[in-house]
């Protein structure tokens, strides 16, 4: 006899570890997503639930994990987070441009005065 479809969703939903399961739910039941502190990437709930062995990590022995890495929380603090590190890597930026600049003595020159 043939397994019903249903019944496989039901065993791949049983195969997501407890850690893993947790953090999905926490996530969706309060409005939010996942975050990878260690590399800084954001995920929704139904993202991490499809490709969680991609990031969560157990030991060999079966005793630890990479849970703590992952933190759940509001997207609109992320949007914030990542619009300040923007801002500053500008100011980076224009701060290291104007060095250069300055060094090398950049600057437009007409080649010759227009007659007037």
């Amino acid at each position: 006899m043939e397994t019903p479809t249903w019944r496989n969703n039901v065993t791949k939903k049983n195969d997501l570890p407890g850690a893993v399961l947790a953090l999905i739910k926490d996530a969706w039941y309060s409005g939010c997503w996942i975050q990878d502190t260690e590399t800084g990437s954001w995920y929704t709930p139904e993202e991490f639930k499809e490709q969680w062995q991609m990031y969560y990590v157990l030991s060999k022995k079966g005793d630890r994990d990479n849970s703590d890495r992952f933190k759940v929380r509001n997207p609109l603090m992320g949007d914030k987070e990542l619009k300040r590190k923007m801002r500053d890597a500008t100011a980076e930026y224009l701060a290291f441009r104007s060095k250069l600049d300055a060094y090398y003595d950049f600057a437009l020159h007409r080649k010759k005065k227009l007659k007037t």
